[in-house]
């Protein structure tokens, strides 16, 4: 299928488009969660933040797809304009209160994708996977994210998460992207 033939709605369904700002954000987390794993051996213990990382990763993936980015012009020198961006999203770290406020489309098409995904390697749905990365602790939902942050105070990390994870971030790298391959308008239709 050529890509530049089709519209964008039915080019969303074969790549789901995040919003740039936030996805730039969320790849850089990423970026910086696979530098700390790499290093692993030669620094000793960093399992804390290479989660943290990673889960903010995966929460800022999770963010672009429902982002809006709006542009003011600050002021005006002639022809020189100065503009700030802002991108408003979903508040919060939890993952599956995050999803939950997709679209229902964008919703559909994260289950489709990670169903069949070589990155699902527990073979759940993105719901259960999601839910997995918030646990109830003293009556109080905390995400992996917040965990992770004070995981001096009460360790509820493993290795396996880290694996897991990494997944779940590979998914979303694979499966979220801004583009300016196709003709449409929007605000995430920029080059990668």
């Amino acid at each position: 299928m050529d890509v530049n033939s089709v519209t964008f709605s039915e080019y969303r369904k074969l790549i789901l488009i995040g919003n740039k700002e936030v996805l730039d954000v969320a790849i850089a987390f990423h970026r910086v969660a696979d530098a700390a794993i790499e290093k692993h051996i030669e620094y000793g213990e960093i399992l804390p933040a290479y989660i943290a990382n990673a889960s903010f990763a995966a929460e800022l993936y999770l963010k672009c797809l429902a982002a809006e980015t709006t542009e003011k012009v600050l002021f005006e020198i002639g022809f020189a304009k100065i503009r700030q961006k802002t991108s408003k999203s979903v508040r919060g770290h939890s993952l599956i209160k995050i999803f939950n406020e997709l679209p229902d489309a964008v919703k559909n098409e994260l289950e489709t994708k990670y169903a069949e995904s070589k990155w699902n390697l527990y073979l759940t749905s993105i719901t259960e996977e999601l839910e997995s990365w918030s646990q109830q602790i003293k009556g109080k939902e905390k995400s992996t994210f917040e965990l992770s942050r004070y995981s001096y105070e009460e360790s509820l990390i493993s290795a396996d998460d880290a694996e897991r994870l990494r997944s779940l971030l590979l998914f979303f790298s694979e499966s979220i992207q801004y583009s300016s391959s196709i003709n449409a308008t929007s605000d995430c239709d920029v080059s990668h």
